[in-house]
């Protein structure tokens, strides 16, 4: 097993390859509230980052339900300036239900928008037209984080086999690596929703263009106490904060004691790279046929060519202080003082 536990400095080397930060970046989402979040957490901070467009997929909510909820989450920030790009509208090559409640009917809590946002609002280039154009105008530059299934990618790739290679680097929130899942035994939702998408993009990357792997147990390994996110966390004196609690009540109230935040964990390896802990070199492969098999993930530790990095761990205390600079402030000044000690 190629096992790696990295310093701070040669983890953000590793993740960031060539700088500490990417220049451009391209996020893929299904529009639910934890997408939601981890939006506003990237945006939020201050970086020299420019986000060159957002594109949407089925998962939480379908393509069109997702762009609408990503233009509420723009204005809300008052960057209503980034294009909004409408993806695949079913999945890869199958026609299953493209939709989950767990976030509420429209993915983002069901609650009231003010003067809401309209298919008229999303930008008229096909979401996977989009990641083929901007990548193409900026070879090598791009940075994309997927917090979906991973259908337009792989639209993308199956249109231009050279797409992963035309990268800066590629972040996944999906896929089980110890059998734990949340579908089916051994799944997790954005694999499990569109496992043939997941297959061809594990089938194309490589040792040279990995996949940077957020799995479902990593985000379960850094679960967090429901009482900090409830009363620590969402009590801050926050517009974006107050935005949140009304996006997640839902979910909220179905989650027994802790809370976990998988997209947010993706958006945070790409921009906080040092708060990663542990990462590990495999070799990934994803199930598309069966029953009981469809989107397991398979993981090779023993490939000496592995074409994937997994993400293993998180300083969870670092994490929850990202999160309460991210949504109290719109600049970030420091991360001391600011408590994240476990609630009892």
């Amino acid at each position: 097993m190629n096992h790696l536990i990295l310093t701070p400095i040669l983890l953000t080397l590793a993740v960031t390859s060539t700088s500490s930060l990417p220049r451009k970046l391209i996020i893929d989402t299904d529009g639910g509230a934890d997408d939601a979040m981890a939006i506003i957490a990237g945006l939020n901070l201050p970086s020299d980052t420019k986000l060159m467009a957002i594109t949407t997929s089925c998962g939480n909510v379908n393509a069109t339900q997702a762009a609408i909820n990503v233009l509420k989450v723009l204005r809300v920030l008052g960057r209503t300036e980034v294009p909004v790009h409408r993806g695949c509208q079913s999945y890869y090559m199958t026609s299953e239900d493209i939709s989950s409640t767990w976030f509420g009917e429209d993915g983002l809590g069901d609650f009231e928008f003010d003067n809401p946002p309209t298919e008229n609002d999303i930008s008229s280039e096909h979401g996977v037209m989009t990641l083929l154009r901007l990548v193409k105008e900026y070879p090598g530059e791009i940075s994309l984080v997927c917090l979906g299934p991973v259908t337009n990618i792989a639209l993308a790739i199956k249109m231009d086999p050279s797409f992963l290679k035309n990268l800066h680097q590629i972040i996944v929130m999906g896929g089980s690596i110890k059998g734990m899942g949340n579908i089916t035994p051994g799944t997790e939702f954005n694999f499990r929703r569109d496992p043939e998408a997941a297959k061809l993009l594990f089938e194309h990357s490589s040792k040279e263009h990995p996949v940077y792997l957020l799995p479902y147990e990593t985000s379960q390994e850094s679960k967090i106490d429901k009482h900090w996110r409830t009363s620590v966390f969402g009590e801050l004196n926050s517009s974006l904060v107050s935005f949140i609690n009304k996006a997640e009540h839902i979910a909220l109230a179905r989650t027994p004691r802790y809370w976990t935040a998988p997209d947010q964990l993706a958006m945070l390896v790409l921009i906080r790279a040092e708060f990663v802990r542990k990462i590990d070199h495999a070799m990934v492969y994803v199930c598309a046929e069966g029953t009981m098999s469809r989107g397991v993930t398979l993981v090779d530790r023993s490939s000496k060519s592995g074409n994937t990095r997994i993400v293993k761990k998180i300083d969870v205390d670092l994490f929850k202080k990202f999160l309460i600079e991210a949504f109290q402030s719109n600049r970030i000044d420091t991360l001391d003082n600011v408590d994240c000690s476990p609630c009892s």
